[in-house]
């Protein structure tokens, strides 16, 4: 039985907060690809690490309104 390859799709805005340069995007997009495509994706997962930054109630609101905009968004 022939096991399919993860297909990997990134939706319109998902590296709009990207602050690093287009290489290190294209790097951080290889390495997610790698991990899937191996299955080690979720290795080291911690659902309880909320990462170092603590928003306030108007930032999450802030970041909730632009990743709504980027997702009406429409390719031409």
């Amino acid at each position: 039985m022939k096991t399919e390859k993860p297909r990997i799709i990134f939706m319109p805005g998902d590296f709009d907060d990207f602050t690093g340069t287009q290489e290190e995007l294209d790097t951080l997009i290889r390495i997610i690809t790698a991990k899937v495509e191996s299955g080690t994706l979720q290795d080291n997962y911690d659902s309880d690490d909320s990462g170092d930054e603590i928003y306030t109630e108007k930032e999450i609101k802030e970041i909730a309104r632009q990743k709504q905009i980027a997702r009406n968004r429409t390719l031409h």
